[in-house]
């Protein structure tokens, strides 16, 4: 696992250059161990979603680590914990292509995961202001979605009341899902 996770000191060895620092604290190396238990925006989406992981032993390695993780969780929590991490690992790829929203406005981007056999999404909102900075990301989970259409329209949706209730009032939306937007 930890050779195969394109983390920002794995793309390195492989000898495609890019900065090695983590792109969500800034303040250590990303390798998947940071990613993991390291790096202390992962811990706060983590505790936001109700998992505290501070008594977890850090001094082990990686698999034992969320071995011991996965033994304490209930079946929903190991979702949200697969899904808290795949969101924080697409922060960290979407930063590279990131472009910045005009200054005096923040940029939401959105994206939706679907699941057709148990009809569910997961909705993935980030928040940036013109320097690049998170601002808010969140992970939204739905149920009794049909079809990719729905889930990406409810990602839009979710993306847009967020921002409206955090009094966002200037933002540039930008989404994958060309159709939604396009209605919108």
């Amino acid at each position: 696992m930890n050779n195969y996770i394109p983390t920002f000191s794995n793309l390195q060895v492989r000898h495609i250059f890019v900065c090695s620092q983590c792109a969500l604290c800034g303040s250590d190396i990303e390798i998947v161990r940071h990613l993991a238990y390291g790096c202390p925006f992962a811990q706060q989406v983590l505790q936001g979603l109700g998992i505290v992981t501070s008594s977890f032993p850090v001094d082990v390695n990686l698999f034992m680590w969320f071995a011991f993780l996965f033994k304490s969780l209930t079946t929903y929590s190991k979702k949200l914990v697969v899904i808290a991490y795949w969101s924080i690992w697409g922060v960290v790829k979407e930063k590279d292509s990131w472009s910045p929203p005009t200054i005096g406005r923040v940029k939401v981007n959105f994206d939706a995961s679907f699941n057709q056999s148990l009809l569910q999404s997961v909705s993935e909102i980030v928040i940036r202001n013109p320097n690049g900075l998170l601002m808010v990301v969140g992970s939204f989970p739905n149920s009794h979605v049909v079809s990719p259409e729905m889930a990406e329209a409810l990602a839009c949706e979710q993306a847009l009341t967020l921002s409206k209730d955090l009094c966002f009032c200037k933002i540039e939306v930008e989404g994958y899902a060309l159709t939604i937007i396009s209605k919108l």
